[in-house]
Formats: C-alpha cells, structure tokens, sequence
C-alpha cells in the first residue's frame, strides 16, 4: 500500500494541508512554507483525544496504535491491551479516552501518533496523525484529510 504525507499548516485562521514529498529535506520544506506565510500546526495529545473520539464515534474507525513521546513497556502494553478490547467491544473506546486524558493531565504523558484503519463510504483508510501535524495515509483516501481531518483540526484549534 502507498502512502502521502502532509502537513497541516495554519494562515489567516485556515487550517491548510499541504503534501510533504519525503525526497526533500523536512526543515526546508518548512522554512519554505513558513516563507509563505504558512504555520506549523502542533497537535495536542488533547486534539489528538478529541480526534480519536470523533474518528471512533462518527466514521467508526478503528485505533490501532498509540506512541507515546516517552518509551513506556508499561504504558504500551496497557494501551495495546485497551485498543485490543475495543475491537472486542467498541465501548472501550470510553475507557481508553479516559485513561488517555488521565495520562495527559496528571502525568504530562504526551502522545507522539495516533493510527487509525477503517472504511469511510466505500474507502479502505490507513492513516496516522503526528503530533508535529504529518498526517500520513494512504494514497486511496488521501481526499480524507482535507474532508475530514481539516475541518475537526480547525475545530479544535481555532474552536
């Protein structure tokens, strides 16, 4: 499976996403758009929460992996064990944000990427959100992230 990426960037109050092509060097594509008038995007652990809610709820995607800034055995396995009984029992999805948000607030644990797989409509998705704002996803659905992605990271940022 192909994948693109892209970087969510912020000008005039806009979320805008724009394809990273990996032969270029990551700081120059950013001083590049930054030359523009572009923003970075940071996305929060408590976005990326808030994307993992409305992704599970609403498309019914599936989390599938969890990494964390911080190298925790620990923490992985519990959080693995957790997305495990979600596909069990979809209501799992409530603990899981708990203990996520939990994590962020009490232990200042943040989240590094978020991956997701389902169907939207009639589109296998694969897609996984950085916290430094790279969205990666396959190349079938990658009309996802500026129909779907943008508008709740706009949300989420400029409320």
């Amino acid at each position: 499976m192909k994948y693109k990426k892209f970087k969510l960037f912020s000008k005039s109050n806009k979320i805008e996403t724009i394809f990273y092509d990996e032969t270029s060097e990551y700081y120059s594509f950013l001083k590049n758009q930054f030359d523009q008038g572009y923003r970075q995007v940071i996305i929060s652990t408590s976005l990326i929460i808030s994307l993992l809610k409305e992704l599970s709820t609403r498309y019914g995607m599936q989390v599938y992996k969890i990494e964390f800034n911080e190298d925790d055995e620990e923490l992985t396995e519990e959080m693995l064990q957790l997305i495990q009984s979600i596909q069990k029992n979809p209501a799992y999805i409530c603990l899981l944000c708990e203990r996520l948000e939990f994590l962020s607030d009490d232990s200042s644990i943040d989240i590094s990427r978020i991956s997701f797989k389902g169907k939207i409509e009639t589109i296998h998705v694969d897609i996984k959100i950085q916290s430094n704002g790279i969205v990666i996803i396959n190349e079938e659905a990658n009309n996802i992230v500026d129909s779907i992605i943008k508008p709740m990271v706009e949300r989420g940022v400029f409320g």
